[in-house]
């Protein structure tokens, strides 16, 4: 009997052997005391290995600390050092804006225009000044890019981390053209 994190997801897998096959259950979650406890009620024969003594648990709902933690394990390595600060520092922002816990699927066109005027204020981010659509647009389009990814990526079941991105089609501040001088010869 052993228990361990999936090194993909981070949920907690049970592995244990029985008529000498070797048989593996998630749990369903990250949470190292509770994986322990079902092991040692498991392995004393209190409990069945499926978690909460159900054939086919339900999966935990997905956050937005969760969707952070996975593409930040999977995703963000793969990119320029450069590329690494920013996708860590606007999630820090949006985690902290939006809550750990906020469920991704419910962001709607009050969050994201609630979002620009804090973020253009200079309410939330690192330097704590107001900032340019730009760099409101910059932020926003990382986070459009965490949600295309998890609409396309799937869990160890097979199902969507995310049914669709709910911020497809809003629309971007606008960063304006600034005023270019003619040096006519």
């Amino acid at each position: 009997m052993r228990v361990f994190p999936d090194p993909k997801t981070g949920l907690y897998q049970m592995e244990w052997r029985e008529d000498g096959r070797r048989l593996t259950r998630s749990l369903k979650h990250r949470d190292w005391r509770r994986a322990k406890r079902q092991a040692d009620e498991f392995a004393a024969g209190y409990a069945n290995p499926e978690p909460n003594g159900r054939k086919e648990a339900e999966p935990e709902p997905l956050t937005l600390g969760m969707l952070s933690d996975i593409y930040g394990e999977e995703v963000t390595p793969t990119k320029r050092p450069r590329s690494r600060y920013h996708d860590r520092a606007a999630m820090r922002m949006f985690l902290r804006f939006f809550a750990r816990r906020r469920d991704p699927a419910t962001f709607s066109q009050r969050d994201w225009d609630r979002f620009i005027r804090v973020r253009r204020a200079g309410r939330i981010g690192p330097s704590g000044k107001p900032v340019t659509n730009r760099m409101v647009q910059y932020d926003l389009t990382f986070l459009i890019a965490v949600f295309n990814w998890a609409a396309r990526s799937r869990d160890e079941h097979g199902r969507p981390l995310l049914v669709s991105n709910p911020l497809k089609g809003l629309k971007m501040p606008k960063a304006k053209n600034p005023t270019r001088v003619n040096h006519a010869a």
